[in-house]
């Protein structure tokens, strides 16, 4: 194994290394694009702030001073219908507020490059619990071809699976590569222990020849890292001797075309828009792979931290609270996999809130002096969002069907010209919604939709459930006590195998593992909700047209209900998230076999993702909502001077 004395450990210095600036033509292109994108991103944000106070002053105003007779079923749709608007509008500018708090202040860091050989030694971590052999040899075969020199870092497999065929396996790249080590705990694992396995790599690795390296890196059991990874994070952190920990962001190699679950939408809008705006603050979030740290600065909170599921926001608090700072480096410089079937998807989402809702309560019962207010504002702002977001969104999907189904007016209003008002700053607030979320896929490139904030819509009803159980155990727990250990499990299993054509199985076999469970049920009904509403809406529209004023009669009877442009917007958004079980069971997109994703060196055996597979981290999302929207404000606004 590694020969490395202790001397050799803490030879290389911000002053002793070569850093300088990429000079990749694209990668500075891209640079250029993205900061001015961000710029465009917060001032469109105000416009949207600006244009959605101007509507709900006038929304509140009309409704308020509609005619008295206006009472019974018509005042309680309306202003059911306005609450809805309101609570949208509130978790929508949340993000807003974000973009405004730091404009002229947001940050995109250049790409760096460290060069020679006098460079700071590393232990990476790769960890595993239970993956596939070949999955994580790839990894480390990856690991082992990073370009940088074999002696100046170790590579430690941290096995949580106990896997005999594992150890095997890396004992035998370990006889060609002598930086290759494993080990294991030996404990049968039944929780998420990510934090734990972390810790156990870093008191394992003092037992090592040369003790502990000065930085530690870690990559989950899926990610291949590039080789210029460790040369593309460490000057970062070399340059400024207050940041504790460099990160990249996860870009994957099997997100399938045409997928309507939105494999890895929290990542990209965590990656392209959340990442870049904490950078501003020198506090981004660790994104749990792929990312440089200062042995001595996670030494100094005593480690990762394991008080929830979210090792990594736990990670980036402590760093923070304690004065360092985190960069976040906008490289593509790991590839891994996102959830390949329904159960995965909705496991890792689950998770995700889980241990966002873990990691908030944390951070508010932190001891005295370890938090400032303001840190324990922003860990408060993570529940709250989530909490926010999932309740107005599985609200909105009740709520919006069952106003259309009861065929009154959504809004009130008392003359002719405060409904073409209404109509006209609807229009324009919806369009400034419509702008900020160009922007906003732009940062993204045009992975997200224009209307990203319902794209996984249709999980706020398994979201809901997984934040009630949480709040439940919190409640049943003493304020005393620590966290609850909240481990969220799939609501299905995964036994259609639906992308894989061999075993998938019939449609009616998808249909039933992927149906058949209150969630999906639920939303299945929201469909036909939406699908009766819409049709109910035709035949009134075809109605009003063929009697009395006829045209304008028929035109100010959709304005007020279904083409009004902020409803249009939301009962089109509920029908194509209620749709998204039922396609998905019918339409599974395919995906391809991993090793057909893979450039394998046939001598080595180091792969990496074909050029062709990254391309699918690029992939653009559906706009066809977008283009619908749009089209109706601008019949909308034109429709209004008829009314």
């Amino acid at each position: 194994m590694t020969t490395r004395s202790n001397g050799d450990n803490k030879s290389a210095s911000a002053q002793d290394t070569n850093i300088e600036v990429n000079d990749d033509k694209n990668i500075k292109a891209d640079y250029a694009q993205k900061c001015q994108t961000m710029e465009w991103l917060a001032r469109s944000s105000a416009l949207c702030a600006l244009t959605s106070f101007v509507y709900f002053a006038l929304r509140v105003k009309y409704t308020l001073g509609a005619p008295s007779e206006s009472v019974g079923r018509e005042t309680l749709v309306a202003w059911g219908f306005l609450i809805v608007e309101g609570a949208l509008a509130l978790n929508r500018n949340l993000s807003f507020l974000l973009s405004l708090a730091t404009t002229g202040k947001a940050r995109i860091r250049p790409s760096l490059r460290l060069h020679g050989g006098q460079v700071p030694t590393i232990d990476l971590f790769i960890l595993h619990c239970g993956e596939g052999v070949e999955l994580v040899l790839d990894t480390i075969r990856a690991a082992c071809a990073l370009d940088y020199p074999s002696d100046r870092y170790r590579i430690i497999t941290l096995d949580d699976g106990r896997s005999s065929d594992l150890a095997k396996a890396v004992e035998e790249v370990g006889e060609l590569h002598a930086n290759v080590h494993y080990t294991t705990r030996d404990l049968k694992v039944s929780t998420h222990s990510k934090a734990a396995n972390l810790n156990h790599g870093l008191q394992y690795v003092k037992t090592l020849q040369g003790g502990p390296s000065e930085y530690v890196s870690v990559l989950d059991v899926d990610m291949i890292p590039e080789p210029q990874t460790f040369r593309a994070l460490l000057p970062h952190v070399l340059k400024d001797p207050k940041v504790a920990l460099a990160n990249a962001p996860q870009s994957f190699y099997n997100v399938a075309k045409h997928d309507p679950l939105i494999n890895g939408y929290y990542i990209w809008y965590l990656r392209d828009i959340i990442c870049h705006l904490k950078d501003a603050l020198d506090a981004s979030w660790c994104m749990g792979s792929g990312y440089v740290a200062r042995r001595s600065a996670l030494d100094q909170i005593g480690g990762i931290p394991t008080e929830g599921m979210q090792e990594d926001i736990m990670t980036s608090f402590y760093l923070t609270t304690a004065g360092w700072k985190i960069a976040y480096v906008p490289e593509r410089l790991q590839w891994g996999l996102v959830p390949d079937s329904y159960a995965g998807t909705l496991k890792q989402v689950q998770r995700w809130t889980a241990g966002c809702f873990q990691a908030s309560a944390a951070i508010l019962a932190a001891p005295a002096g370890v938090a400032t207010w303001a840190q324990r504002f922003d860990g408060a702002m993570v529940g709250i969002f989530y909490a926010l977001e999932v309740f107005t969104l599985t609200f909105c999907m009740v709520v919006i069907p069952t106003m259309l189904l009861s065929g009154s007016p959504l809004i009130l209003y008392s003359t002719p010209s405060h409904l073409r008002l209404l109509i006209r700053i609807g229009c324009i607030d919806t369009a400034a919604q419509a702008l900020n979320g160009l922007f906003t896929s732009r940062m993204t490139g045009y992975r997200l939709a224009i209307f990203s904030q319902f794209s996984n819509l249709w999980t706020a009803p398994y979201l809901l459930s997984t934040a009630s159980r949480y709040v439940l155990a919190a409640i049943s727990t003493s304020l005393a006590s620590a966290i609850p250990n909240y481990t969220p499990s799939g609501s299905l299993t995964d036994g259609s195998h639906e992308r894989d054509a061999r075993r998938s199985g019939s449609p009616l076999t998808r249909l039933r593992v992927i149906m058949w469970n209150p969630f999906s049920l639920f939303l299945l009904l929201v469909l036909s909700a939406c699908t009766l509403s819409a049709a109910l809406e035709l035949r009134a529209v075809a109605t009003a047209a063929l009697a009395g004023p006829g045209l304008v009669s028929a035109l100010r009877h959709t304005l007020v209900r279904a083409a009004y442009p902020p409803a249009f917007l939301l009962w089109t958004a509920v029908l194509g998230a209620a749709s998204v079980p039922l396609s998905y069971a019918l339409f599974p997109p395919p995906v391809v076999v991993r090793e057909r994703l893979l450039a394998r060196d046939p001598r080595t055996k180091v792969a990496y993702p074909t050029e062709q597979a990254k391309t699918a981290d690029d992939a653009n999302g559906s706009h066809a909502h977008a283009v619908a929207v749009v089209s109706v404000l601008v019949g909308a606004f034109v429709g209004s001077w008829w009314l």
